[in-house]
């Protein structure tokens, strides 16, 4: 087949969204332009990585390459201890990004809120940082605020109390504004600065598919709902792409995993706890250290994870916490509120009831590193790890243990926790396995994963809401797509080649993912 000579290339990512509320909308009328999509397009499942998580999900999508190939496993990396982890960014992704080799052949880049985007890769594009980034008004470049004064309305997270508070209402209509102002941002971009490939993420599918997913799919949620408008906000936005682009344009919707109910909190550092693989102490307290948890800053329990998330915690003031005893006292008044308010569980993050609480090293052989999701566990080896316990001829006997210990483990219900247990090298592969977790799981669909260390049990119901999946969404419009047709699922691996192959461009040996030559109307 000859390679595709498209001129531009729009993709527009709905973040966590899946087809199992977004088709139904559309059949009913309520997503008339994702209809578009399903009626004059092709589309089908876009199965994420193990982990489904945005970290190594979108390395995965930029590079078409697996974690192991490319590094990035989660959105933080351990490196001498379990306790000392780096927050990944582009400078942590082994290899080319599809828009790197792009900008190399002269072709230019706007991406808005693409994680690990920054700092930037290219130098001739425009980049507006996703939540991962420092500081989400670190625009580039900088000069850019000048002449789209919009974007300094541009914010990547919604209020932080507003998440945390009631049922998601306040949240909702903030994440609604958010991504008003986003979009007004794009579409500013969109007409008035040169580019050939664009690409912009909406949250909103995501943050409100956490507190209200089982809502949304049973119809419980009407469509006056505040979370149901902000979908059909979004579908708007879309409809607003479908009719500006060119004829010579192909438009791309996807998402980066999907969403399932769940109704039960495997707490799995507590299970390793039980199980007698992790240790844990109470530091004692000492009143000369001094702790800054500023926004650059954000305190992860089990260990203290150092510019993590720092959008996270933007919420218009900065917190300080200015001695080590104030840091331990956080967690132990968090833990304490919630055991006589337990309504407070759902304002207090669960990373504060952490907070006072660490593993120790030097007793513990497998730990869950708290990353800001849940993609593994690790044996703490003396091989990678200064403070690690287990040799490296003791390994292969522990994993093993440890594996065949999960694949036993059960719910209260006696419902088994883990669908899959794996070994890392048995999902990943390529030059950079080392660091990766070693072992790897897909939890079964009515379980979601913590890193929590404060709670007395490893095994608790959750409030209402939904966790991540695999399957997330993939589909194409335009004039070189085929109408009408549903294909087979497809590998987050496979966008990169894809879009390669879209601008004429040779695929580089190292991408793993294949074009879909399947959606293109010119076999």
């Amino acid at each position: 087949m000859e390679k595709q000579q498209n001129k531009k290339v729009v993709v527009i990512c709905l973040d966590g969204a899946n087809w199992d509320i977004l088709k139904p909308w559309a059949e009913k009328g309520w997503l008339p332009n994702i209809n578009r999509f399903l009626e004059k397009g092709t589309s089908t499942n876009l199965i994420t990585t193990l982990p489904p998580v945005t970290g190594p999900a979108w390395v995965s999508f930029a590079t078409g390459k697996n974690p192991g190939a490319h590094g990035c496993y989660n959105f933080a990396i351990p490196t001498d201890s379990l306790l000392n982890v780096d927050p990944i960014s582009t400078e942590k992704i082994k290899g080319k990004t599809f828009y790197e080799i792009l900008e190399n052949d002269g072709k230019k880049s706007i991406l808005i809120n693409m994680p690990c985007s920054f700092p930037p890769r290219i130098k001739k594009g425009i980049v507006l940082p996703s939540f991962l980034a420092a500081d989400s008004s670190d625009v580039y470049p900088r000069n850019i605020v000048n002449k789209v004064p919009e974007i300094k309305n541009y914010r990547v997270v919604t209020d932080f109390l507003k998440q945390r508070i009631g049922k998601g209402e306040a949240m909702a209509k903030d994440a609604r504004e958010l991504e008003g102002d986003k979009f007004l941002i794009a579409k500013k971009l969109f007409l008035n600065f040169e580019w050939d490939f664009f690409f912009v993420m909406f949250m909103a599918t995501d943050w409100i598919q956490h507190k209200r997913y089982k809502y949304l799919l049973s119809g419980k949620d009407k469509k006056s709902s505040v979370f149901v408008q902000a979908y059909i906000d979004l579908d708007n936005y879309i409809g607003w792409f479908l009719d500006n682009i060119s004829k010579d344009t192909t438009l791309i919707l996807i998402s980066d995993h999907g969403f399932k109910s769940v109704s039960t909190y495997f707490h799995i550092n507590v299970w390793l706890r039980e199980n007698s693989y992790l240790k844990q102490k109470l530091p004692r307290l000492r009143l000369n250290s001094s702790i800054p948890l500023t926004p650059d800053r954000i305190i992860k329990g089990g260990g203290r994870v150092k510019g993590l998330f720092p959008n996270m915690v933007r919420t218009g003031s900065t917190i300080l916490i200015n001695h080590n005893s104030l840091y331990l006292l956080s967690g132990h008044f968090a833990r304490l509120i919630t055991k006589y308010i337990p309504v407070a569980k759902k304002i207090i993050p669960s990373e504060f009831l952490n907070v006072g609480y660490e593993i120790d090293p030097q007793n513990s052989v497998a730990y869950s590193i708290s990353g800001g999701n849940v993609t593994g566990i690790y044996i703490n080896d003396k091989v990678r790890f200064k403070d690690g316990l287990v040799s490296e001829e003791e390994y292969n006997n522990i994993r093993n243990e440890i594996i065949k210990s999960m694949k036993s483990a059960r719910d209260t219900n006696g419902k088994k926790i883990f669908k899959n247990v794996y070994k890392k090298e048995n999902i990943y592969s390529g030059d950079h396995l080392l660091m990766a977790p070693d072992i790897l799981y897909e939890e079964s669909e009515h379980i979601i994963i913590t890193t929590v260390l404060s709670s007395i049990k490893s095994i608790e119901k959750t409030p209402d809401g939904g966790w991540h999946d695999r399957k997330g969404i993939f589909a194409a419009y335009g004039d070189k797509i085929i109408r009408g047709k549903t294909i087979k699922d497809i590998s987050v691996l496979d966008f990169a080649p894809t879009i390669l192959h879209l601008f004429g461009k040779n695929i580089p040996l190292d991408m793993e993912g294949r074009i879909l030559f399947e959606i293109f109307k010119n076999k």
